[in-house]
């Protein structure tokens, strides 16, 4: 078996695979540039194959060769592997503060359809932070290993991140909430139908709306849905959902939400964009797999979703 003796070698040859200079590698790493070709020089005794091309100046840089390519990918696992370990390590003993992701639409919808906390969070082992932010920052803090694991909307059919699994649950459709009579007013009595994209060009200039900012994915599904056919001079912008229908309830604009954010009692009816291809409010389940679990708190990410699950499996979009 080959025996590699030193981790700041393999560092070394993963620096000089992504800037091909030895130069570049020497100033990146602090020292000297014959103290790098050294270090490859060593790696290529010890696994027997010669792991870069050396080329003449202006002849495009240090190459890896097949054997190279190879090593540098196990070397990436290796110091992947590594950083995981110390942060594994230093965990040890400490008191867990989980971080979980609950938008305020989704969050609202579990406790809706519980009637109870939005989570069992008397099963996690350690304290709790929640992550009340909206879809569209939540998704950004998932990309930066901000969150352990949580719920999360989008507008794709799918999500790949690296390092974080995902699962669709459900989907709901985005439209127009308002009073009745509102809506009434709107569509001419027909509610059945649902509402095209277009049908919001032959709309009189005087009808308002009202959206959420870029916290929450509703602004990406305005973007294909809204803002195509409406100037920017007759959206509101709001950051909170609750402001969202305060002002479809005062009659002032009509809300573009989804139909996940609509609760019984808040007196508005819902009309969904009908467009074949029209954004769909998808809410996942996710897990961030670079964030170290030990095996005893498994117990409390296993609790909070079958709770999600449940819940989310048992709602039925309208």
């Amino acid at each position: 078996m080959a025996q590699v003796a030193s981790i700041r070698d393999l560092e070394l040859l993963a620096m000089l695979a992504s800037n091909h200079s030895f130069t570049e590698t020497a100033y990146q790493a602090h020292i000297s540039q014959p103290s790098v070709s050294l270090a490859i020089k060593r790696l290529e005794r010890q696994l027997g194959k010669s792991l870069v091309e050396r080329r003449r100046f202006g002849a495009g840089g240090i190459q890896l060769t097949a054997a190279g390519q190879v090593a540098v990918n196990h070397v990436k696992q290796i110091l992947a592997e590594l950083d995981s370990m110390g942060a594994a390590v230093r965990e040890t003993g400490r008191t867990r503060t989980w971080r979980i992701g609950m938008p305020p639409i989704i969050s609202s919808l579990l406790a809706w359809q519980s009637g109870d906390q939005p989570l069992p969070s008397t099963l996690l082992t350690g304290p709790v932070s929640l992550c009340t932010v909206g879809s569209g920052r939540l998704l950004e803090q998932m990309r930066e290993h901000q969150v352990d694991y949580g719920t999360v909307a989008s507008v794709q059919d799918r999500l790949s991140i690296p390092d974080v699994l995902t699962v669709s649950m459900v989907s709901y459709p985005f439209g127009l909430a308002g009073s009745h009579s509102a809506l009434e007013q709107l569509v001419g009595g027909e509610f059945s139908h649902g509402l095209r994209a277009d049908d919001l060009d032959d709309l009189p200039e005087s009808v308002r709306f009202v959206t959420l900012n870029h916290e929450f994915i509703h602004a990406q599904a305005a973007e294909s849905l809204l803002r195509r056919h409406v100037p920017a001079s007759r959206i509101i912008e709001v950051g909170d959902v609750e402001t969202l229908k305060t002002i479809a309830e005062a009659g002032i604009a009509f809300s573009f939400i989804t139909s996940a954010g609509l609760e019984g009692g808040d007196g508005l009816e819902f009309l969904p964009f009908t467009d074949p291809n029209a954004p769909q409010f998808n809410i996942f389940l996710f897990r961030d797999q670079s964030r170290y679990i030990a095996p005893e708190e498994e117990a409390g990410l296993k609790a909070f979703n079958d709770y999600a699950r449940c819940q989310l499996s048992a709602s039925t979009p309208s």
